[in-house]
C-alpha cells in the first residue's frame, strides 16, 4: 500500500491538473482536492533509509561495507536501502 501527502494531492488537482485539461474539467477536480480531506489519515512514519541516515558510516574502500554507528560498541553492516526503527534524517536530507 502506498501513502500520499494529502496536502500535496490537493495542491497537484487545484494547479497541476487544472492547467492540463480543459476548463469544464474544473469543477470535478476542485470537488475532488476536497473530497480528499474526508479520507481518513494513516498512522504513518516517514521512513529514513540507511542512506540518508546519520548514523551511515559508509565504506569508502572497494569492499563496500557500511556500518551503523548509532550503537558504537555494536557496529552491524548494512545496505543503503536499509531502514530501522532508529533511523534519523542526515541535516540537510
Amino acid at each position: 500500500m502506498a501513502y500520499i501527502d494529502k496536502e500535496k494531492a490537493q495542491m497537484f488537482l487545484r494547479t497541476d491538473c487544472l492547467k492540463r485539461y480543459p476548463a469544464s474539467f474544473a469543477n470535478g477536480l476542485l470537488v475532488a482536492a476536497e473530497q480528499l480531506n474526508k479520507i481518513p489519515t494513516a498512522d504513518v512514519v516517514e521512513v529514513v533509509r540507511c542512506k540518508n541516515c546519520e548514523y551511515l558510516l559508509k565504506d569508502l574502500s572497494e569492499r563496500q561495507a557500511h556500518l551503523c554507528m548509532r550503537n558504537p560498541f555494536c557496529r552491524i553492516n548494512v545496505k543503503l536501502d536499509d531502514f530501522c526503527s532508529y533511523g534519523e534524517r542526515k541535516e540537510g536530507e
